[in-house]
């Protein structure tokens, strides 16, 4: 193979074709945001955050691509600042019926804010979105590669729930640096399942 000398250029197009004008807006508008009001979320914003987090499509697939179709994450919410009618607990997001469960009442932020090595984010946002996912269950397929898996799914995830943030005009901010036991004992995970990320969510102050 000949490697060609550095002057061989292409020159690129900057001109955005027309299909593609509301996601590059979204791209280019797309920052983390770690300063958010204290307002509670709309039922309708939750229920599109989450839709872009692992929401089922008419043919099967989900909005997030996964690695042999295992789908192996499992999204958890802690709302410190419900919309009304929602108790203030940890949620469970059930793709196939788009639903949230209330597994236990109480403010789990504070305890996420403390395993996330006190990240004022975690505290601030009336709401925040765990993402975690089951190891053994893509294990089972990928063996060693499971590890690199998750973590590529995870971010695929993430950037989803930035460009929805986006567009619904909230903030978000992904969030990796916690006590990896620390949180999988406030959200009640099992052995096999591990944190990959922490996303609180609200209305911008900046």
């Amino acid at each position: 193979m000949q490697r060609l000398a550095p002057q061989f250029k292409v020159p690129l197009i900057a001109k955005v074709l027309p299909d593609a004008q509301i996601l590059t807006k979204l791209l280019t508008n797309r920052k983390s945001h770690r300063n958010f009001k204290k307002e509670p979320l709309s039922i309708e914003q939750i229920s599109n955050l989450l839709w872009a987090t692992q929401g089922i499509l008419p043919d099967g697939r989900r909005t997030a691509p996964s690695a042999g179709a295992i789908y192996p994450f499992k999204v958890l919410v802690s709302l410190a600042l419900p919309p009304a009618k929602l108790n203030q607990g940890l949620y469970l997001f059930l793709p196939t019926e788009f639903e949230l469960h209330l597994l236990f009442k109480g403010n789990f932020q504070k305890k996420l804010f403390e395993e996330a090595l006190f990240q004022e984010c975690i505290i601030n946002a009336p709401m925040c979105i765990i993402l975690a996912a089951n190891i053994r269950q893509i294990q089972r397929v990928y063996q060693e590669r499971a590890i690199n898996y998750i973590f590529l799914e995870g971010g695929h995830i993430g950037q989803n729930l930035y460009l929805m943030a986006t567009a619904l005009n909230l903030g978000t901010v992904a969030v990796g640096a916690f006590h990896d036991e620390g949180v999988r004992r406030v959200v009640l995970l099992n052995d096999d399942e591990l944190p990959i990320y922490l996303f609180p969510v609200g209305i911008p102050k900046d």
